[in-house]
């Protein structure tokens, strides 16, 4: 496997033209929710920044990420410790993150990124893998504060269970709510799963997204994942990838209405009726925007990118159309980030300007589409932190094995720029005797970064994990700390 590389080729511009600025609903202003009438976002209800007034395709509000670094002394007192006493040092459930290639670019501190485990419980410069019992399809994630995140598994149907952990700790669930039916208005067709796959917060509003993708024809699923075999062996990984192109380029998706939603809420935490534990209170607010793929096509600036036809592939066929990311921006503005399709190779991200209008009913406003070169991988995963986009990127189209030979899954920064490339932080390598993990939940806690893994088709037990009994299904979490 070869070294990362510490940049990317440039991103490409597409022409921009200014759109119109976002506002409020009238519904919304007339007949406020009283959560959103209590305790309005101050980053929706202020203008839009000069910036982006100024510009809107750099993203109003993002910026280059200021220098600075932790003290040398520091570092060396923590590896000093780490060396002299592991077994203080261990957490039951954790074990050591492999540590990337000796060409992956420093640390934002300036330190290596760079370190050696010792064995199980052990942890390392590059991060410390923690297992939770849970969904084996962690989808995205939201941080709580002090150390708490709260998990949607993306094969649920409304209503949605949500469950509570806290980042570092192994073992199970701390609480749980659920995303009632009302939020999201699901169609009675049958096919009631959402494909959660991102979700942001702007002020007292959390903003989720489905992946807005087709299932393959025979209803199986999505292609890849669940639908492609693969080969034996008998032929070789060139020719099994023309084999599978040549047999995409003729698939036609089955649609999946339910899947087609963004939708906000407020979230928050109280004590469990029980006394035990905590519980997750989640009020719907607004209502569900279902239209997206449609104002996206209808948008001069998306055309060449043919969302609509993609939308009517399966979701990780080649040329599908897969939402996996979402991210907001200190203006307001939310990011929506595909896995696929890839334009020229590049990841698409599209600025929606007024997400706020939409949960009342406005149509949707974008802004200049935004494509990174991600090393011909798609956007699982986005995160404003320090002011630059951090984003998780993963192949595009589905892989039915994890393993050594499938392309890993990576870390990129962007500094919210057109003329500067996204840089590649770290590649996401095997664990030593641990499968690769797959990340695809992104979220900052404190001074560490959090990476949860998608883990529904890994092999536990001669079975994947999502066919496994509910009491001993699990997913994996890498903590990195210091931020990169």
């Amino acid at each position: 496997m070869g070294a990362p590389s510490s940049t990317a080729a440039p991103i490409t511009r597409t022409p921009a033209s200014q759109p119109a600025a976002g506002r409020l609903n009238a519904k919304l202003a007339a007949r406020p929710s009283a959560a959103l009438a209590a305790q309005p976002s101050a980053a929706l209800t202020a203008g839009p920044s000069s910036a982006l007034a100024a510009q809107p395709s750099r993203l109003g509000g993002i910026v280059p990420r200021p220098g600075g670094g932790q003290p040398l002394r520091r570092l060396a007192l923590i590896a000093l410790l780490m060396v002299l006493f592991p077994a203080t040092l261990a957490c039951p459930g954790q074990v050591a993150a492999a540590e990337p290639s000796p060409a992956a670019p420093a640390a934002a501190n300036g330190s290596a990124a760079r370190g050696s485990a010792s064995g199980p419980g052990a942890s390392s410069a590059a991060g410390v893998v923690v297992i939770h019992n849970g969904p084996c399809n962690a989808s995205t994630a939201l941080s709580m504060g002090e150390g708490l995140f709260v998990v949607a598994d993306d094969e649920a149907s409304a209503p949605v269970k949500l469950r509570l952990y806290r980042s570092g700790q192994a073992g199970d669930s701390l609480g749980s709510g659920e995303i009632p039916e009302r939020a999201v208005a699901p169609q009675a067709d049958g096919h009631l799963e959402l494909d959660l796959e991102g979700s942001a917060r702007i002020g007292p509003l959390v903003y989720w997204i489905g992946s807005h993708g087709a299932a393959e024809a025979d209803g199986k699923g999505d292609q890849g994942d669940k639908g492609r075999k693969g080969d034996k062996g008998e032929k070789s990984d060139k020719e099994n990838k023309g084999a599978n192109k040549a047999k995409d380029a003729n698939i036609v998706g089955e649609p999946r209405p339910n899947r087609r939603r963004l939708f906000a809420t407020n979230l928050g935490l109280t004590a469990a009726p029980n006394g035990k534990g905590m519980a997750i209170t989640v009020q719907p607010v607004g209502r569900p925007y279902s239209s997206l793929i449609e104002d996206l096509a209808a948008d001069r600036r998306y055309a060449d990118f043919k969302l609509a036809a993609a939308a009517l592939r399966p979701a990780k066929a080649s040329d599908g159309l897969n939402i996996e990311g979402l991210a907001a921006t200190p203006s307001g503005t939310l990011l929506i980030g595909f896995r696929n399709p890839l334009p020229g190779g590049k990841s698409l991200v599209a600025p929606l300007s007024n997400p706020n209008g939409v949960m009342g009913g406005d149509k949707a406003v974008f802004a200049d589409p935004v494509l990174l070169d991600l090393g011909g991988l798609g956007i699982r995963s986005l995160e404003m932190v320090n002011g630059s986009l951090l984003i998780v990127a993963g192949p595009a189209e589905g892989n039915n094995k994890r393993s050594a030979k499938i392309s890993p899954s990576a870390l990129y920064r962007w500094s919210g720029k057109f003329e500067q490339p996204a840089e590649r932080l770290r590649t996401f390598t095997p664990l030593g005797a641990e499968p690769l993990l797959n990340p695809e939940a992104l979220l900052r806690d404190g001074d560490s970064l959090v990476l949860l893994s998608d883990d529904g088709k890994l092999d536990r037990d001669g079975l994947r994990c999502e066919e496994l009994p509910k009491g001993k299904q699990r997913f994996r979490e890498l903590r990195m700390t210091p931020l990169p």
